[in-house]
């Protein structure tokens, strides 16, 4: 939807950019870790942000920016309404547990 929202305005697709690459990279930390985790599994966790880091070198600073610009970020969720949202939801829970046809 923000990629969308984005449209072709350079600043807003960096933005869009940005923010995905920031969360890719700290999925595991975001998605993987329970509040009962310990140690051990956190720093297994920042192993895939390390490795991220140094494939992206500009990685922190795009985490830096998406932080910054979560207004944008609230801006775009909000204008959108929950039928795009729940589509889009939908379309993930296919891609994990179905099968895209295409006629």
């Amino acid at each position: 939807l923000a990629s969308i929202s984005a449209g072709e305005n350079d600043m807003d697709i960096d933005r869009v950019s940005f923010f995905r690459d920031a969360v890719s990279a700290s999925a595991p930390i975001i998605l993987d870790l329970s509040p009962t985790d310990g140690f051990d599994h956190f720093y297994e966790a920042l192993s895939f942000i390390r490795e991220a880091i140094t494939k992206d070198s500009k990685l922190p600073k795009k985490l830096k920016d998406s932080c910054d610009n979560r207004e944008w970020i609230k801006m775009v969720h909000d204008s959108h309404g929950s039928v795009e949202r729940s589509s889009i939801s939908q379309a993930r829970s296919i891609s994990r547990n179905g099968i895209f046809t295409i006629s």
